[in-house]
């Protein structure tokens, strides 16, 4: 199985609302690292945001509508 770079395969609405949900994930991550005291905590960032879980499988439409997104975010 390879991994996809790319939401192509998920219907519009699904990819806007995805779009929403790491944009507002980012800028909180973001935020937070503000606020730290340490330089090593202050420089951390987001590296990698994987989107797995049923939305990430080929067969999108068996998805329950509402049902959660599960991200998994790595950082430095």
């Amino acid at each position: 199985m390879m991994l996809r770079t790319d939401a192509d395969h998920l219907p519009v609405p699904i990819r806007a609302e995805l779009l929403r949900i790491a944009t507002i994930l980012f800028e909180a991550f973001e935020e937070t690292a503000k606020g730290r005291l340490s330089q090593q905590y202050r420089a951390g960032r987001i590296l990698t945001l994987i989107l797995h879980g049923p939305h990430a499988e080929k067969d999108w439409g068996q998805v329950a509508p509402g049902e959660a997104f599960c991200l998994l975010a790595i950082v430095n």
